[in-house]
Order: structure tokens, then C-alpha cells, then sequence
């Protein structure tokens, strides 16, 4: 029994390393992106974090009520005058988004 093998398969093997270099300086560039996009989003407001999650502000405190954001990590509760006002930690929730994009 004989075996033809098909070597045009082979012939752009050299150009593995290239695309290979291409690739992650565009996963750099999207990094970089990325981190320009974190540094102007507004996380003063519920509906803001929100928008940066990608849900709706009532899923956001749906969140909160059932401790899937943590007093304390994700955010604060600061009360003035009998205002409750609640307060994201940034960091926590760009982290949060970091690892839900993981999943996804």
C-alpha cells in the first residue's frame, strides 16, 4: 500500500511565526484599549457601572441584595443626612468585568 502525501499543506508553515508576533500585538493593542476605555468610565453612578457591565441597573442591584457584589470589595454604602449612597470600588469592578469576559 502506498501513501501520496499533500505537501502544499506545508507550504506556508513559514509564516507561522509572523502571524503568530501579529497576534499578540494586537491582544497588546486591545490591552492597551482597554485600559484607556477603563480610565474615562464614570463608576460615580449605579447606572454607569451598569453600562460598563453590560446589565441593567436593576440587575446591578439585584447583585447587591443577593451578595454577588460584597459590601466592601465591590462597593460602599456611605450615609449623609439620611441619604444612603452607594459607592463602587473601581478596581473591584474592572477586575469582576475582567473575569467575567474570561468566562465568556
Amino acid at each position: 500500500m502506498s501513501y501520496v502525501i499533500n505537501t502544499s499543506a506545508f507550504n506556508n508553515l513559514e509564516l507561522l511565526p509572523q502571524m503568530y508576533e501579529a497576534i499578540n500585538y494586537l491582544k497588546d493593542e486591545v490591552k492597551n484599549l482597554n485600559k484607556k476605555l477603563d480610565e474615562k468610565v464614570s463608576f460615580q453612578k449605579t447606572k454607569d457601572v451598569a453600562r460598563y457591565l453590560n446589565i441593567s441597573p436593576n440587575t446591578l442591584y439585584s447583585w447587591i441584595q443577593t451578595g454577588k457584589f460584597i459590601k466592601g470589595v465591590h462597593y460602599n454604602k456611605v450615609v449623609n443626612n439620611n441619604c444612603v449612597k452607594i459607592v463602587f470600588i473601581k478596581s473591584a469592578i474592572m477586575e469582576f468585568q475582567r473575569k467575567r469576559n474570561e468566562i465568556l
